[in-house]
């Protein structure tokens, strides 16, 4: 008999998958799990050489203003290295930056929706990582910081 826990991320899972599949975008290859149902994943297995790993920014949270200290930020779990992070976002204008060896862009796909896109490269040595997003809180003053932690699942979705 599954635990508490168990039965708690298999409804999780659920939850998301029903929830992508009213987002707008590529065919999902893989699906990754998150703590949050606010954000929907494509992990996007693009040819051999490279990855590309993109997070919709959807609902409630898709239209904000916030300072590069404060902006959503794509790190390495494992060396807490930052990826690349989310600089602006308003009335349909997404502003990012990247750290230099990692490309990743973001857009708008529809409205009030954008996505902030990863791609991995073979190089990179991060077949094993864990991407996660940090969303700090809304507002620059608010010191508490969301960890949302995404890890690979297979889905036949």
């Amino acid at each position: 008999m599954l635990s508490l826990r168990g039965n708690m991320l298999i409804w999780r899972a659920i939850t998301v998958c029903i929830f992508c599949s009213f987002v707008k975008g590529s065919p999902t290859v893989k699906l990754l799990e998150s703590t949050s149902t606010t954000f929907c994943h494509n992990f996007q297995l693009a040819g051999h050489d490279h990855t590309v790993l993109k997070y919709y920014i959807a609902g409630a949270n898709s239209v904000f203003q916030l300072g590069a200290v404060t902006a959503p930020t794509l790190i390495d779990l494992q060396t807490q290295k930052t990826l690349c992070f989310l600089l602006h976002v308003d009335s349909g204008n997404c502003t990012h930056t990247q750290v230099k060896g990692h490309d990743c862009w973001c857009d708008q796909i529809g409205d009030g929706q954008y996505h902030l896109t990863y791609k991995r490269t073979a190089d990179s040595e991060m077949s094993n990582t864990t991407v996660v997003l940090r969303w700090p809180g809304k507002y620059g003053d608010e010191l508490l910081t969301k960890l949302y932690t995404f890890k690979e699942v297979t889905t036949g979705m």
